[in-house]
């Protein structure tokens, strides 16, 4: 028997108001029915900007002097077409991605997703978003694929089409890696999945978590372009500065 809509709605309110959850940052009381939408209070949600004014195409770091890339960017060559991170990988940022992606606080996807989302207004209604794919040792250990979730919330909001088209292969992991040793361990590493035919003469938005060195961009983005795939921008929650 399906339950009307306003009795789990009541339902759901005597159960946020029994048991009410906390903000992840300042620790105050989650109004009933917000928190089932994000894990942070209005008041500290507001106080989270993206960041604003000119910056690198590729690195998404402010530019001083440079036109449009700077100077450390200018020496790397890139298959994605652009980069825009939306903040630094610092202070809250930082803190509810780890909650986000260590903690299981999967509710934070559509935190984030809103910001990548307003990102995507104006975009053409028929571009795709792709999700970075993740190592499949990654996903077994935290038991949620945190990037393609992020992604497939963000197409929602976006009203964009969505696809996991790529896999990624066993490897060692990026984390203390530079960005040739980067570049060298995931060479061959990212395929193809049969969707990816779906791309020819796209233009794809591929999302990621952290902006780091670009390596792992760089190579989805070689995939994505060799599947047909007219422009590939990446779009990531935050940026290692």
């Amino acid at each position: 028997m399906t339950v009307p809509k306003a009795i789990a709605a009541a339902v759901r309110l005597v159960v946020d108001s029994a048991f009410p959850e906390h903000c992840l940052l300042c620790g105050g009381v989650l109004e009933p029915g917000h928190m089932r939408v994000a894990s942070v209070c209005p008041d500290c949600s507001a106080a989270i900007s993206p960041l604003s004014g000119r910056r690198c195409a590729v690195c998404s770091l402010p530019l001083v002097s440079e036109e449009d890339i700077c100077t450390r960017c200018r020496v790397r060559r890139f298959a994605f077409d652009r980069h825009v991170s939306l903040f630094e990988y610092r202070g809250d940022v930082r803190e509810l991605l780890y909650y986000y992606k260590f903690k299981g606080r999967e509710r934070l996807a559509i935190f984030f997703a809103g910001f990548l989302a307003r990102e995507l207004e104006g975009s053409a209604p028929e571009s795709v978003v792709v999700p970075v794919p993740s190592r499949p040792r990654t996903v077994r250990a935290r038991g949620c694929a945190a990037v393609e979730l992020l992604a497939r919330r963000c197409a929602g909001l976006a009203g964009l089409a969505f696809t996991a088209c790529l896999a990624r292969g066993k490897g060692v992991s990026q984390k203390t890696l530079d960005y040739e040793t980067r570049l060298a361990n995931l060479a061959g590493r990212i395929a193809p999945l049969p969707a990816a035919a779906r791309l020819a003469g796209e233009n794809v938005y591929l999302v990621d978590d952290i902006f780091t060195t670009g390596a792992t961009a760089h190579e989805c983005a070689l995939v994505l372009k060799k599947a047909g795939a007219a422009s590939v921008t990446v779009l990531t929650v935050a940026m290692e500065a």
